[in-house]
């Protein structure tokens, strides 16, 4: 996220099932990526970091960058990193809000 020409790079490592990375995305996210990112002064990356003590986390993963391949990967994200509840059948209802045809995992 942001310019490829930023002269710095914050690497995010999320695992899109910890409450302590909803948090973060819930409450300091925007102003991180308002301050920073679309002012251009840094370029952000985000790496998933699926932990083994998060059931879903791999599954999240996948969704999110399932849609990162189809130029949707923030978007899931977000709707991972905001939901009440990250079933399986709830990532297929993200996926189909998105347009993303990624469904099924």
């Amino acid at each position: 996220m942001g310019d490829e020409q930023s002269k710095y790079v914050v690497v995010e490592f999320a695992d899109l099932q910890c409450p302590f990375c909803s948090y973060f995305n819930k409450n300091a996210f925007p102003a991180f990526t308002n301050e920073y990112v679309k002012s251009r002064k840094v370029r952000l990356l985000s790496v998933d970091f699926p932990l083994e003590s998060h059931p879903d986390a791999i599954r999240l993963s996948i969704a999110s960058l399932c849609a990162g391949d189809q130029g949707r990967y923030w978007e899931m994200r977000d709707s991972i990193m905001n939901a009440t509840s990250v079933t399986i059948k709830a990532i297929d209802e993200m996926a189909k809000t998105l347009g993303n045809l990624c469904t099924g995992l």
